[in-house]
């Protein structure tokens, strides 16, 4: 660092400055810089000089800069930010876990609705709830397998139903009925059951219903094959 010029030391100190500023006169007053609370007057004048001096040294030393490299003020972005991976990774790193979260809404979805195409609704083997339909009427045996007209009936389901044509509904083709694989509730004489929507009862009036045998048994007294019943959603 450069020393301020002799002219601003001599109107400082005067002439004898290595004298005014001997290491054992700061050693006795234990003021470095030679400003003692008992200085003789015209102290205040010296001062001011010597603040001069400070002032004429502090104009070679730059101030630090906002932004500069060591600052307080100099912010990392994130990405140098991010803990135990490379700022290089991190994209591959957050696109691989939105992906992970993804899989596992996708894997507790179907786990819910189980192997069943039920919408999100409940859903079990014998179909998903949302029938929108009721009636009163009779209740017909069905003897042996479904014609499956919904498409979804499996050899193990026991527990179907077949619905009256006016109420299933005429579509071009009719899988697509919205009465297709609904769990439908039967009550009749001997009790309440729940059986899966797989078919349609083309001969059967208004508000009939058709069950599949181990099904019908559980409502009906033994030897009879058509009983009232009411029926309407799970």
């Amino acid at each position: 660092m450069p020393m301020p010029p002799p002219e601003l030391l001599q109107q400082t100190y005067g002439t004898n400055y290595e004298a005014n500023h001997a290491p054992e006169t700061q050693h006795l007053t234990g003021d470095p810089a030679g400003i003692s609370p008992h200085a003789a007057p015209g102290g205040d004048e010296k001062r001011s000089q010597r603040r001069g001096i400070l002032d004429y040294v502090t104009q070679f030393i730059s101030a630090p800069k906002a932004q500069g490299e060591g600052s307080l003020f100099n912010m990392p972005d994130w990405l140098s930010r991010l803990p135990c991976i490379g700022a290089k990774y991190a994209l591959v790193a957050i696109l691989f876990i939105l992906i992970l979260v993804a899989c596992i809404v996708i894997l507790m979805y179907l786990t819910l609705s189980k192997d069943q195409n039920c919408g999100g609704g409940r859903c079990n083997s014998l179909g998903e709830s949302g029938l929108y339909l009721s009636a009163f009427g009779d209740c017909h045996v069905w003897y042996g397998a479904p014609n499956n007209t919904c498409k979804n009936w499996k050899s193990s389901d026991t527990m179907f139903a077949a619905i009256n044509y006016y109420q299933f509904g005429l579509y071009d083709k009719l899988q697509w009925s919205p009465v297709c694989n609904k769990c439908v509730r039967i009550q009749g004489p001997r009790g309440t059951i729940e059986a899966k929507i797989t078919d349609i009862c083309q001969n059967c009036t208004y508000g009939s219903i058709m069950l599949s045998e181990p099904a019908f048994v559980l409502i009906a007294d033994d030897g009879v094959d058509n009983v009232p019943v009411n029926w309407g959603p799970c």
